[in-house]
């Protein structure tokens, strides 16, 4: 059956790789349709920072339908005019992407067309959501676990995109636990073909500039301490035998200063900017591993997805009790986890140097990368599953 699927979310930009922008291709591959309802388009620096973003553009596109806020205060946020497109959509299946005031709209809608599955979805944990009382208190342990109470009937999966984020739903916000389920951010396949071809990698590292014998370190993402990406340039300072490609921006100009800084004399640490998707996965797949020291970020599937083994820090700066859970990531051992408590930069160059004398080795860890590519983070696993609610 052909599903008509309409996703409803807050940012979204197709260019960016994001969850909601892989999502929506993959269900289009599949031959579905889908449909997106969304935010007004920003820049993503301005969107995290809560800006209104004068350049902001409201109009809708093909299959992307962008509208004007109605109401946002922080996390709280809905969407003008949900009801009104989702009567012109009419989705059989209909995604929510976060439990927020949205949520309300669209069990709203479900009531009035029972033929129409909802879901929905949610990213945030205690490593990343909540972290002040009245965060914790007014908007999640009241508002939101309202939200769910009030609608938690109508939805059939409850989808946390890691094992921690299902725990936070459950606990903090009331979700019953029958019907949660791990969706985790996954790779669309299509998006890396059948790789780059050995001339094509021989011609990126040409441009580059890159010694024929250096090893390739990928890393990016938004840019931040909680990254840790000086931490990175710190440890590839010691080596005179590898190349970093850093694909990114920072987030503020006295972090970016910084990072030059530590850069600076080294013609082998590469600042790459701002990158379109396509770009960022024609960098990874000329790269030789991916190294993400601190914060979780959609790059780690992306280079998993590439073929690359990766070497994370996991840690928050919260405490303890608020690491990130990868466990579901982790099945074939592509995944390395930085030890919080021994010197990052010689945990760092003990990983490089282990892949790099070790070819064999090497090899091993692109194979699991791909296993977990195609086996774990695949988004048309969990479609197939949802194709099955209508075949029963």
């Amino acid at each position: 059956m052909k599903l008509n699927v309409v996703m409803l979310c807050d940012f979204f930009d197709p260019e960016l790789g994001y969850q909601e922008s892989v999502l929506q291709k993959s269900f289009l591959s599949r031959g579905h349709s889908c449909s997106v309802i969304c935010a007004p388009k920003m820049n993503i620096f301005d969107y995290y920072q809560g800006k209104k973003a004068p350049h902001a553009k409201t109009q809708s596109a093909g299959n992307i339908h962008r509208c004007d806020y109605l109401f946002r205060f922080r996390s709280l946020k809905l969407l003008r005019g949900i009801r009104s497109k989702l009567e012109e959509l009419k989705p059989n299946l209909l995604f929510v992407h976060d439990i927020n005031l949205s949520l309300l709209v669209a069990m709203l809608y479900v009531r009035k067309n029972p033929e129409c599955v909802l879901i929905c979805d949610n990213h945030c944990d205690e490593s990343n959501s909540a972290k002040s009382f009245i965060s914790k208190l007014v908007v999640y342990k009241l508002i939101k676990r309202c939200i769910v109470w009030i609608a938690s009937h109508m939805v059939k999966r409850f989808y946390g995109v890691t094992p921690s984020c299902i725990e936070f739903m459950t606990r903090m916000l009331g979700v019953p636990e029958r019907k949660t389920q791990l969706l985790p951010l996954c790779v669309n396949s299509i998006d890396f073909g059948e790789g780059l071809s050995g001339e094509k990698i021989k011609e990126l590292r040409l441009g580059f500039d890159i010694p024929s014998d250096h090893f390739v370190v990928f890393t990016g993402g938004k840019l931040n301490e909680l990254k840790r990406t000086h931490v990175l340039i710190d440890a590839v300072n010691e080596r005179a035998d590898v190349t970093l490609l850093i694909c990114g921006a920072p987030e503020s100009v006295e972090y970016g200063n910084e990072l030059r800084r530590l850069a600076a004399g080294n013609k082998s640490i590469k600042f790459l900017g701002w990158q379109n998707l396509e770009n960022i996965y024609s960098y990874m797949m000329c790269s030789d591993v991916g190294i993400f020291p601190g914060s979780q970020s959609v790059m780690w599937q992306q280079a998993i997805g590439a073929g690359l083994p990766i070497l994370v820090g996991i840690g928050s700066h919260d405490g303890p009790n608020k690491t990130q859970d990868i466990s579901y990531m982790c099945k074939y051992d592509a995944i390395r986890v930085l030890d919080e408590n021994t010197s990052f930069s010689e945990q760092i160059n003990q990983y490089i140097s282990k892949l790099k004398d070790n070819p064999e080795v090497h090899m091993q860890s692109v194979k699991a990368a791909k296993a977990t590519a195609n086996n774990v983070l695949a988004y048309d696993h969990y479609i197939k599953e949802m194709e099955s609610w209508w075949t029963v």
